[in-house]
């Protein structure tokens, strides 16, 4: 059946409102990319998209709005990142390949992992559809350290603290990037080495 002219106006219109909404979060995470996510501001995305700051709550109702779809296209490719397949075998390499992948992932999109992992836009909290890539994202994770022989899960905090802690110190402090790796095998070889100590108490 053909398209309706109704139809295809309809189309075009939503395309078009789609394509401003993508170009509206693009000039967002140019800002994020440069200044951290703190710098987003209303005024700053509608002077690079060439509109006046009002015109952009007909695509999104308020800045909160704006980080909640960057939130979530954030989340969804922390989750498509963690969830790629590994290439390890061994409880130690396994853990340390999740380490890296998360290291590269941080350390590659700080501006992301700013808006994942930190708390810096004050007041916003993200919306059930944005958070539930980020709580998939964490459910690989956990399968896969579980698969790994941490299936604590004080283990697993310990694990993804020391780790983010590492991903802070990074990007703040652009540290050698050998000093990086030597970090996270730290790590690594540490929460690993309480594995051991708990199960050999467990089965004592």
């Amino acid at each position: 059946m053909p398209e309706s002219d109704d139809d295809a106006r309809t189309r075009r219109r939503r395309r078009r409102r789609a394509d401003a909404r993508e170009e509206i979060l693009d000039a967002a995470w140019q800002i994020a990319d440069e200044e951290g996510i703190g710098a987003v501001a209303l005024s700053e995305v509608a002077r690079r998209v060439g509109m006046r700051a009002p015109s952009l709550y007909n695509y999104f109702p308020s800045k909160h709005a704006i980080v909640d779809a960057m939130f979530q296209q954030g989340a969804v490719e922390f989750r498509d990142t963690m969830s790629a397949p590994l290439e390890a075998r061994g409880r130690r390499e396994s853990v340390r390949a999740i380490a890296f992948r998360f290291m590269d992932f941080a350390l590659a999109r700080p501006a992301r992992f700013e808006l994942l992992f930190h708390r810096p836009v004050p007041g916003f909290f993200p919306t059930e559809a944005a958070y539930t890539p980020a709580l998939e994202a964490d459910a690989v994770v956990s399968e896969r350290l579980v698969d790994a022989g941490l299936g604590d899960p004080v283990l697993q905090a310990y694990c993804r603290a020391s780790i983010t802690g590492i991903a802070n110190q990074q990007i703040a402090n652009q540290l050698d990037p050998q000093f990086n790796v030597d970090m996270v095998d730290a790590a690594v070889d540490v929460v690993l080495a309480i594995a051991d100590r708990r199960r050999r108490a467990q089965s004592a």
